[in-house]
C-alpha cells in the first residue's frame, strides 16, 4: 500500500523520514513530503526527524496501519434497452467494512447504491465501472464491457374502451421487431398467442400483451375494456329556465348520445348539450354502448315573464280619491307615492291634487325575476267656481230666495221650509235659524258642497207709511201698518185733527183705511193713529202710535 505523508512541521530546513521497516536500512527519506510504499501489511512506526544532529532539532512518529487489499468484484448482466438492469457489489473484503460505492454506467449516469438497477435508453456496449472502499480507507476500482439489446416496441389498441356484454371487439398488438406474443389473461379470447385477437368478455377486464425479441428482450401494453351488462340512461333532473336563458344538460350512461328533438339544442349528439328552447319543451335521450341501449327524458320548463298591468285609467273630481289597481305580480311598487297611501299595494288609493301619471314596478314570484313596468294617468278634473248667496236674516213669517251657480244640478239639505229642495233658487222660510247645505253636481259629474245660513228673528216688524193717496189709482189708496212677521193685532184706530175717530178696527190682520168716513171723502191733512197687538212667536205687546197725511 503506498501513503503519501504530509509534513506538518515548521521552523525546520532538514528533514529525516523513517518507515519502520525493520532489518533494512532504505526505508527512509529527506524528502519533506515523501511518498512510501510499504512491502506488507501490518503496523509501523514512521519517525521525522526535524534538523537532526542540530542543538533545534525535534523527533515526531506516527502509526501507520496498512491493512489487506480489496478484491472488488460486480455481477453486471447484459440487458434491454428501456428494461431495468440489476447491477450487484460482489467485492470480498478482509478488514473494516464496506462504506462506499461508486458506480459509472458508461451513459453519463452515475449511482451511490451497493446495487442499483438501471436503464439503458440506447442499444451498444457500456463499461460498468465501480469504485468500492471500506471503513479503513481501503479502496480499489473494476470495470466490466455489458451489452444492451435493442427492445421491441408495442402498441396495443384499441385505447381503454367500453363495450357492451353482447358484443366483442378486435385487439391488435403493433410490436416493432418482436417474434412472439403473448395475451393475459385468456379470458375469452379467440387466441393468445398471435398480435390479433378477439375479446368476448361478459365482465369488466385488462387484457396484457407481452411481446418479446430474439435478444430476449420484451415490452408490455394492456387494453382495459369495460363491460356493461345493464345500461341506464340518465338525461337529468328537469329543470326551470325563463325566456331567453340556457341551460347544460347532462346526459350519462352509455359513450353514444342522441337528443330529440334538436330544438333549440345546441348539438345532439353529444353527453352535454346546451339547451335554449323558447317554451317548455321534453328532450328525449337516447344512449348506447354497442348493443346495449337506454332512454330517459327531461323536461325544460320555461318559465313565462311576468305579464304587469295596471288598471284602466281613472277620472276623479278635485278633492277626491280612486282606488287604482295591477295585476300580474306579486310585488308592487308604485311612483310617485306621495298620494298614494300604500305605494306597495296591488291597489292603492290615489289622492292627486293634480292630474298625475303612477308608473308601477312589479314582480311575480311565480315568474322568472323579471321587473315588469305598466302605467296608468289619474285625471284631475278640476271644480267650476260655485257662486252662492250670502247669509242672510229674515223675519218669522217672512221667507227669502236661496241662490247658487256654477252646476247642473242642486240638492238642498235640510229641505225645511224650502219650496223646492232641488231648486237652484229655493224660496226659503224656516221657523229658525237655519245653515242650509247644497250638494252642487258639476256637468263633469263632480259635487261641490256650499252652506247659507238664515238666521230668523222672531220679533216682528210693523211700520207704517207717512202718507197715502186714496184716490183709487191702485197705488196707496189704504193707510196701513207694513207688517213682516207673525203679530195679531188687537186694536187700530185713526183720528182726525179734531180728535173725531175716522177708522177703527178690532182683532183682524185685514184692514185699512181708505180715506172715506160714512162714505165720505175726507179732506186732505193731518191724522193721528194707535195700534196695539202681541206678537205671535214671542207673545211681546205691540204699540204703535203716530201722525201721517192724507193726499189727493
Amino acid at each position: 500500500s503506498t501513503i503519501t505523508f504530509e509534513n506538518n512541521s515548521f521552523g525546520g530546513t532538514i528533514y529525516h523520514w523513517d518507515f519502520g521497516i525493520d532489518g533494512i536500512d532504505s526505508d527512509t527519506s529527506n524528502e519533506i513530503n515523501p511518498t512510501y510504499t510499504f512491502p506488507d501489511t501490518g503496523v509501523y512506526t514512521v519517525t521525522l526527524t526535524v534538523n537532526p544532529g542540530t542543538s533545534c532539532g525535534d523527533t515526531t512518529i506516527a502509526t501507520v496501519y496498512v491493512f489487506p487489499t480489496l478484491t472488488p468484484s460486480i455481477l453486471a448482466p447484459d440487458g434491454c434497452v428501456g428494461q431495468p438492469v440489476q447491477l450487484t457489489d460482489q467485492t470480498i473484503n478482509t478488514y473494516g467494512n464496506l462504506d462506499s460505492w461508486f458506480w459509472n454506467f458508461d451513459d453519463s449516469s452515475t449511482s451511490d447504491l451497493i446495487n442499483p438497477e438501471h436503464v439503458f435508453d440506447t442499444a451498444g456496449d457500456y463499461t460498468i465501472q465501480l469504485i468500492v472502499g471500506n471503513s479503513v480507507g481501503c479502496e480499489d476500482t473494476i470495470e466490466q464491457l455489458i451489452t444492451i439489446f435493442p427492445s421491441p416496441t408495442i402498441n396495443a389498441t384499441p385505447d381503454d374502451t367500453v363495450i357492451c356484454y353482447l358484443d366483442n371487439v378486435s385487439l391488435l398488438a403493433s410490436a416493432i421487431g418482436a417474434t412472439n406474443y403473448n395475451w393475459e389473461p385468456d379470458y375469452n379470447l379467440s387466441t393468445t398467442n398471435t398480435a390479433t385477437t378477439l375479446a368476448s368478455p361478459d365482465e369488466s377486464v385488462t387484457y396484457t400483451v407481452t411481446v418479446s425479441n430474439s435478444f430476449g428482450c420484451i415490452a408490455q401494453d394492456s387494453v382495459h375494456i369495460e363491460v356493461f351488462d345493464t345500461l341506464i340512461a340518465f338525461a337529468g333532473r328537469d329543470t326551470t329556465i325563463c325566456p331567453g336563458e340556457a341551460v347544460q344538460l347532462n346526459g350519462s350512461g352509455g359513450i353514444n348520445f342522441s337528443w330529440s328533438p334538436p330544438t333549440g339544442l345546441n348539438s345532439t349528439s353529444i353527453a352535454n348539450p346546451i339547451a335554449n328552447p323558447a317554451q317548455t319543451t321534453t328532450y328525449f335521450l337516447t344512449t348506447s354502448v354497442g348493443s346495449c341501449v337506454g332512454s330517459d327524458t327531461i323536461t325544460v320548463f320555461v318559465k313565462p315573464l311576468p305579464v304587469i298591468a295596471a288598471g284602466p285609467d281613472e277620472s276623479i273630481c278635485q278633492g277626491d280619491s280612486v282606488m287604482i289597481s295591477a295585476s300580474g305580480g306579486t310585488s308592487y311598487t308604485w311612483s310617485p307615492s306621495a298620494s298614494l297611501n300604500d305605494p306597495n299595494s296591488a291597489t292603492p288609493i290615489a289622492s292627486p291634487l293634480a292630474t298625475t301619471t303612477y308608473v308601477v314596478n312589479a314582480t311575480d314570484a311565480n315568474s322568472c325575476p323579471f321587473v315588469g313596468i305598466d302605467s296608468l294617468t289619474v285625471s284631475v278634473i278640476p271644480l267650476p267656481q260655485i257662486f252662492t248667496s250670502p247669509d242672510t236674516s229674515i223675519i218669522l213669517g217672512t221667507s227669502t230666495i236661496l241662490t247658487v251657480i256654477g252646476g247642473v244640478s242642486y240638492q238642498w239639505i235640510p229641505s225645511t221650509g224650502l219650496d223646492n229642495a232641488a231648486s237652484a233658487t229655493p224660496t226659503a222660510a224656516p221657523t229658525e235659524t237655519t245653515t242650509y247645505y247644497v250638494y252642487i253636481t258639476t256637468a263633469d259629474g263632480c259635487l261641490a258642497i256650499d252652506s247659507i245660513t238664515i238666521t230668523v228673528t222672531l220679533e216682528p216688524l210693523v211700520v207704517f207709511p207717512t202718507a197715502f193717496s186714496p184716490n183709487n189709482d191702485g197705488k196707496n189708496d189704504l193707510f196701513r201698518p207694513v207688517l213682516l212677521g207673525l203679530v195679531n193685532l188687537s186694536d187700530f184706530r185713526i183720528y182726525n185733527r179734531w180728535g173725531e175717530e175716522v177708522y177703527a178696527a178690532n182683532n183682524s190682520n185685514n184692514f185699512g183705511w181708505d180715506g172715506m168716513l160714512n162714505g165720505e171723502p175726507q179732506e186732505v191733512g193731518v191724522y193721528v193713529y194707535f195700534l196695539r197687538g202681541v206678537a205671535t212667536a214671542t207673545g211681546t205687546m205691540i204699540s204703535r202710535e203716530g201722525d201721517f197725511t192724507l193726499v189727493r
